[in-house]
């Protein structure tokens, strides 16, 4: 999706909405499973679960990108690392 969102954006501005829609979904159910986990005890109570999971997003995103363009996972390993075993734990 990462690619076809580069390629479509400047081409048309209906697709722009659509991508927006569907990211902002992929959000909301991030921070529907964030509060969910607040409400087990699981995670930090003291973490924004909007913030966070509009940092999930944006940082997973980020880390596709690294990877397509070192041609390795670290990037992935390291957004793994970071959020389960700083942000998350």
């Amino acid at each position: 999706m990462e690619n076809f969102t580069k390629e479509v954006e400047a081409t048309n501005k209906n697709f722009n909405e659509i991508f927006d829609l569907e990211f902002n979904e992929w959000e909301a159910i991030f921070i529907q499973c964030l509060n969910e986990a607040q409400e087990e005890g699981e995670i930090n109570e003291d973490l924004d679960p909007k913030l966070v999971g509009n940092f999930l997003i944006n940082s997973w995103h980020g880390s596709v990108l690294r990877m397509k363009s070192t041609a390795t996972n670290l990037p992935l390993e390291d957004f793994k690392a970071f959020v389960f075993k700083q942000l998350l734990n």
